[in-house]
């Protein structure tokens, strides 16, 4: 919900857990848990949160409130990004996953529907709800437990408590390549599916398919999308530093 908080008299987004998810006592301490990891950050391209509490109406969590859309949003009504604009999106939100994993903390559900363009066009990284959460021992709803499908790193998808970094690394890529070729690198129509081919299926050079795609960003998108973290970027930053290459012109 939009709302004021009236202390300051500043407009705030309330988010407000449904009266049957409060009975619950894991889904109470993964909000209060996300609040204190939104409080730790401090990067100008995640969204921070303000206050976390109990109404007689449910528990709730006040956030910073970003005018904008949701980049999925965005990419569903205009279609692909160009490179030029993709590279200076995505070099900021490594920027702020490299924040986060410094202060100790992984995202681990990075994917279009949880980066918010403000109507300046700036990228803002939001829902922390996963990170360094409880873990569900099924797969029940999308992004419910695990992550997204879509953008699970494979190693997340075996086994969500065992990530480090370059499992975000991975989201973040995969998230980028839906940005610039218009789906993410293994599309698939059910879970199982998507699951099973980021777990299996190589992942195939872009520029088969999206021929505006370089040759420097193709080689960017498969090396952080590799099945195996270790022949990943080692960090966010390097992922950054790689795309910044690629905003000089010059080959990563």
């Amino acid at each position: 919900y939009r709302a004021r908080q009236r202390s300051v008299d500043r407009a705030v987004a309330l988010k407000v857990l449904h009266l049957d998810a409060t009975r619950r006592a894991s889904t109470v301490k993964r909000l209060r848990r996300e609040a204190r990891l939104m409080a730790m950050l401090d990067h100008p391209n995640i969204v921070s949160a303000f206050d976390v509490g109990e109404s007689p109406d449910g528990w709730w969590m006040a956030m910073e409130l970003i005018e904008g859309q949701p980049l999925s949003e965005h990419l569903r009504r205009g279609g692909p990004m160009g490179e030029a604009e993709a590279v200076e999106l995505f070099s900021q939100l490594a920027a702020a996953l490299q924040h986060a994993h410094e202060a100790g903390v992984i995202h681990r559900d990075v994917k279009p529907a949880n980066v918010i363009l403000t109507a300046s066009g700036e990228p803002r990284l939001v829902d922390l709800g996963l990170a360094r959460s409880e873990d569900e021992p099924q797969l029940t709803r999308l992004g419910a437990t695990m992550g997204t499908p879509h953008y699970v790193s494979p190693e997340q998808a075996r086994n969500p408590a065992d990530v480090d970094p370059r499992s975000d690394v991975y989201s973040l890529a995969a998230t980028m390549h839906h940005a610039l070729c218009g789906e993410p690198p293994f599309p698939g129509e059910s879970p199982a599916e998507v699951l099973a081919s980021v777990l299996h299926d190589p992942l195939s050079d872009p520029r088969e398919t999206h021929p505006g795609v370089s040759k420097g960003m193709s080689l960017v998108l498969r090396k952080a999308l590799s099945k195996d973290p270790m022949r990943r970027h080692a960090s966010a930053r390097e992922l950054a530093m790689d795309l910044k290459l690629l905003m000089r012109g010059k080959r990563p």
